[in-house]
């Protein structure tokens, strides 16, 4: 039957861990599953096209996944296991379940499950940061933010400049620039990750999670942040490319140093959270 099937959207943007995200996808099993790959498109034109293809999808599948390509389930079971929760709660229109975050070795929002009662309208008028937008649903939503959580990965093996772009993209998040209504607790979560990526590297020095502060820095000194919104762009890979890539193992070491005194930098953030 149709509404037994699910449709996962995968929107890719050149991150590494695509072929691990297909692979995850091809493995579940107790599931029929189609999907789909928008690349090539900014973040908001990208999720606008995919809440567009799920609404338009209504009628053959009774569940949808947004999936992100740098995001790798964990275990053949783990979509029959969100769809559990949808069993077993026939009034649940929406699931989301916290991932394991590699960047800053903690559990985060999320992945998201629909049912097919859900219907987009769109982000116009919204803040230019927040393409994720939610749908319009009559029934309940539930997070679950531990156990069985988490059931996919986030980003278990980025590129350098994936990295840094996640920096930027999570930058942007914690300071929220040229918003009118910010919203703190989104921005606490963000900065949260950030803080964390830096304690995951005190312990596993991997550059990359450096190639993320470098990132979020280069958001928070610049005078016109809200130019950053499109993370991915070829302006950015140029900068990282000339600019980052060149820079020396110390000199890293010396910019993640601002993430060294906790007090003085939650002061720097909220200082650019309430300017930006």
């Amino acid at each position: 039957m149709a509404t037994h099937r699910v449709l996962i959207g995968i929107l890719y943007t050149d991150e590494q861990e695509f072929k691990q995200c297909l692979a995850s996808i091809q493995v579940q099993v107790n599931v029929t599953i189609d999907h789909f790959v928008i690349s090539g498109r900014k973040n908001l034109e990208a999720h606008d096209q995919l809440y567009e293809r799920f609404n338009e999808s209504a009628d053959e599948f009774g569940w949808f996944l947004k999936m992100d390509a740098d995001m790798v389930f964990r275990t053949p079971t783990a979509l029959d296991t969100m769809l559990g929760y949808f069993h077993k709660n026939p009034e649940l229109d929406h699931l989301m379940v916290d991932v394991f975050d590699w960047p800053s070795q903690m559990l985060i929002p999320g992945q998201q499950l629909y049912s097919n009662r859900v219907r987009w309208t769109g982000n116009r008028g919204g803040a230019a940061s927040v393409v994720d937008y939610h749908g319009i649903y009559p029934g309940k939503s539930i997070r679950i933010p531990a156990k069985p959580a988490p059931l996919t990965d986030h980003m278990p093996n980025p590129s350098p400049f994936q990295a840094f772009a996640y920096g930027v993209h999570k930058g942007v998040k914690a300071i929220q620039p040229k918003e009118p209504n910010k919203e703190f607790d989104r921005a606490l979560l963000h900065w949260t990750i950030l803080n964390r990526i830096y304690v995951a590297y005190k312990h596993q020095s991997d550059i990359r999670r450096l190639y993320a502060l470098v990132g979020a820095n280069l958001v928070f000194r610049s005078q016109t942040p809200e130019l950053f919104v499109d993370y991915k762009s070829e302006e950015l890979c140029e900068f990282f490319s000339k600019e980052v890539l060149q820079t020396s193992g110390d000199a890293l070491e010396r910019e993640a140093e601002t993430w060294e005194n906790q007090t003085y930098n939650n002061i720097r953030w909220l200082l650019r959270f309430e300017s930006a």
